[in-house]
């Protein structure tokens, strides 16, 4: 099976924003419909209740844009120095140069 995926989000909340978030839905329908003619089994990521709209009617299985992304997971803590720290939390640096 080869599946074609498109993502939606909007770009902002100002009216031409919304007019340019328009053209790219009407533009993702039809990149959809020419997929679908291709042959492509068709999947759609989006929040959008207008893009969801648009790209359902061209055929698109819409899944789930809420994810738990794998970077989010409990890094392990990194090794303490033993080094003093600056009250800001920075190593102090300890090699002091001696003169002749």
């Amino acid at each position: 099976m080869t599946a074609f995926l498109l993502f939606f989000g909007r770009g902002g909340a100002s009216e031409i924003e919304r007019r340019l978030d328009t053209v790219k839905i009407a533009i993702g329908a039809v990149v959809l419909a020419r997929a679908r003619d291709a042959g492509f089994t068709l999947y759609a990521v989006t929040n959008d209740e207008e893009a969801a709209a648009a790209f359902r009617a061209g055929g698109a299985q819409l899944l789930s844009a809420n994810t738990n992304p794998f970077h989010s997971r409990s890094a392990p803590e990194p090794a303490r120095s033993s080094r003093p720290r600056t009250s800001s939390g920075s190593v102090r640096s300890s090699s002091r140069t001696r003169r002749s």
